[in-house]
């Protein structure tokens, strides 16, 4: 499968998710409009993608709405279901600026609400 990358604009972050560089990544703001109609299609791509082995998402966000982090759950959970029963290994390392006690209580939450393995760093 091609690599999905979708361009930072102003209220949206970068997304990278490129199987053959190994790069797998969603970095910068995320408040967008409309976070469901925003995260389709990185649902859509982790359900048709043809990883082999393991992935690590990187996830580093400056801001998140609240809308988002539903959005963000509902992506975690479909990444967990696809990584199942595509026999792949699927983990998050979660980014947060040393302080932000905010993005650190979201994965945090992300933890307790999902199965996936969620590291914590703070940079």
């Amino acid at each position: 499968m091609s690599a999905l990358i979708l361009k930072e604009r102003k209220n949206t972050p970068e997304v990278i998710l490129d199987p053959s560089s190994g790069k797998f990544m969603i970095v910068g703001k995320c408040f967008p409009e409309n976070a469901k109609k925003y995260f389709a299609p990185i649902l859509d791509w982790f359900t048709f993608a043809k990883i082999n082995n393991s992935i690590t998402l990187e996830v580093n966000l400056d801001y998140i709405s609240s809308s988002s982090v539903i959005a963000i759950l509902e992506l975690f959970r479909h990444i967990e279901k696809s990584a199942a029963s595509s026999g792949y290994k699927a983990s998050i390392l979660w980014l947060y600026e040393d302080g932000d006690d905010d993005m650190a209580n979201v994965a945090f939450n992300y933890q307790k609400l999902c199965s996936l393995n969620i590291e914590i760093k703070a940079f």
